[in-house]
């Protein structure tokens, strides 16, 4: 008996072909269109889409039936399993996902990521990496619910014009922030979306990143860490790459980097680029 994992899109873990892990697709929703994230929408098709589109997307949380369903594949083989979501704060996944882990005595744990896209997608590859090196479940499920609380996740918007769209933010603070060239600045702290602050330009934006790495005491090079960016163009995300060498340790080459899908593009736009990583 082995323990299997099962995530929810939001971890944008995209192309898994692992025997470990299942992931479960959640809608996008352009007024009356309804696409399942990275199966019939890829991610490069959401932005143009968005950017095009008068109708500004939403998104939900996959029926608990798809969850049940792959929760029976995974034991009908004889295996554990331990399912993540992106914060409850955020998404009613964690509920969908806790109404089909309900159907189930024993053998399946629910874990809140607290997290979403790369903060949830580092959370979801340690978990992968555990039950490939054979961790019972019960050991697992310690040590994740633990890890997660050292996960940091730091990300630079391009526009605050997505955020109004989503109703986050006012027209005014919108204006302003075009016209003064900011860049919001972001994290995540107890599962729920937080301004960390505004810079100048893509310049001043990368320091303040840099500033926040240094004051969680660097990155723990001996777990997953990621950066992610959103639209089409990753030419931002390297630059960043380049800017702070010194943060991998000579480990570019263990450096994820991906594209971010709609669950959290819709809020960002295009443009936008973060890292991930667990604080040491």
């Amino acid at each position: 008996m082995g323990v299997r994992i099962i995530s929810d899109s939001a971890c944008d873990i995209v192309g898994n072909t692992s025997e470990y892990l299942k992931i479960i697709a959640l809608p996008i929703i352009f007024g009356t269109e309804q696409f399942w994230d990275c199966v019939d929408m890829s991610h490069f098709e959401f932005y143009d889409k968005l950017v095009s589109s008068e109708v500004h997307p939403s998104t939900s949380q996959a029926p608990p039936y798809y969850w049940e369903e792959a929760i029976r594949e995974v034991k009908s083989q004889g295996h554990q399993a331990i399912l993540f979501t992106l914060s409850s704060q955020l998404s009613g996944s964690y509920n969908s996902a806790r109404l089909a882990a309900s159907e189930f005595e024993d053998g399946v744990y629910l874990i809140d990521s607290e997290n979403v896209c790369i903060g949830q997608k580092i959370l979801v590859e340690y978990a992968v990496q555990l039950a490939k090196e054979g961790r019972s479940f019960e050991e697992m499920i310690e040590i994740l619910e633990e890890a997660k609380k050292k996960i940091r996740l730091i990300a630079i918007l391009d526009t605050f014009k997505y955020l109004r769209r989503g109703g986050r933010i006012s027209h005014i603070t919108e204006f302003v922030g075009e016209a003064l060239a900011v860049k919001p600045v972001v994290t995540l702290r107890n599962g729920r979306i937080e301004l960390m602050g505004q810079a100048h330009g893509s310049n001043q934006a990368n320091r303040v990143m840099k500033h926040m790495v240094e004051k969680c005491g660097g990155i723990n090079h001996d777990m997953p860490f990621a950066l992610g960016y959103t639209g089409k163009d990753p030419h931002r995300v390297q630059k960043f790459v380049d800017y702070t060498v010194d943060f991998w340790d000579g480990k570019e080459s263990q450096l994820s980097i991906g594209t971010i899908g709609g669950p959290v593009g819709l809020h960002t736009g295009p443009g936008c680029f973060g890292g991930a990583f667990f604080e040491k």
